[in-house]
């Protein structure tokens, strides 16, 4: 039977013995394009065409990196034998295949949004208010509508990601593209409530040592540097955020690929065979 506790233990176990490796690869690939993103975006100062158009790009090559970086923690957690160089080329090899399946779930997930973006447009909602910043007459009716529908959205989202949850495995270890999705639903029927219980303790815990940092940080910075160092209390904050969010990946990371191994019945060794 599989057990959360006992993904944990291996996750753990594996976090302590390839500790070094996964350093190598998280600062570089999750940590860094975190801070250029969130860096740039603070210190660019008021936003203008030119700046939030080298936002973009910076943000996206952030994004494409961190999925690259995410693949290579999962080789490294799926095999004993992967060092860095093999889980560079193993993530290499898996990126487009992973980009697809990704525009996919990100193509679905945009359509969910087109009741709602339907119904607002057809109560005749002043869109300029909104973009001024101001809050436009919303009919009451609409407000239920959207409510009722963004909490179904919340539940459907928490069990289809619980199901889809070995996606980054399965494309990694079995060389999967679109197949990957109905794989991974097959993986983890019978976990997907345990799963939606895991993830939200590891969302809880990564929000309130985010929170509990920035606070800290932020006072210390105030109180050193006064009110003209209002930019660079924002600036420590990010890295802040930036470190705790690229620890929270590569624990995921591996936490997915040590549930993968377990329940594909898959032994280490036969991963890339």
């Amino acid at each position: 039977m599989v057990t959360m506790s006992g993904i944990w233990d291996s996750t753990a176990d594996v976090l302590r013995g390839r500790g070094a490796i996964l350093t190598r690869i998280a600062v570089p690939a999750l940590f860094l394009p975190a801070v250029v993103r969130d860096g740039w975006t603070i210190l660019s100062g008021a936003p203008s065409a030119p700046t939030v158009m080298v936002g973009g790009v910076i943000g996206f090559a952030a994004l494409l990196l961190m999925i690259w970086g995410q693949l290579a923690v999962v080789s490294v957690a799926s095999d004993p034998d992967v060092d860095a160089g093999d889980a560079a080329r193993q993530a290499g090899r898996r990126f487009l295949p992973a980009l697809g399946v990704y525009a996919i779930a990100g193509l679905v997930v945009g359509m969910l949004a087109v009741p709602l973006i339907v119904a607002l447009v057809a109560s005749h909602i002043d869109f300029a208010a909104l973009g001024r910043g101001e809050s436009p007459a919303i009919p009451a009716g609409i407000v239920g509508f959207a409510g009722l529908y963004l909490l179904a959205l919340v539940v459907v989202g928490l069990f289809v990601g619980a199901r889809l949850f070995l996606l980054n495995p399965v494309i990694v270890n079995e060389r999967s593209g679109i197949r990957a999705f109905a794989r991974s639903w097959f993986l983890t029927r019978g976990l997907t409530w345990r799963i939606v219980g895991v993830t939200l303790l590891f969302v809880i815990v990564l929000s309130v040592a985010t929170a509990a940092s920035q606070a800290v940080l932020g006072i210390v910075t105030s109180l050193l540097l006064g009110n003209s160092g209002a930019v660079a209390a924002r600036f420590v904050t990010a890295i802040v955020s930036a470190a705790f969010a690229s620890i929270y990946m590569v624990v995921v990371s591996v936490f997915t690929a040590q549930l993968y191994v377990t329940v594909s019945g898959r032994r280490a060794a036969d991963v890339f065979a």
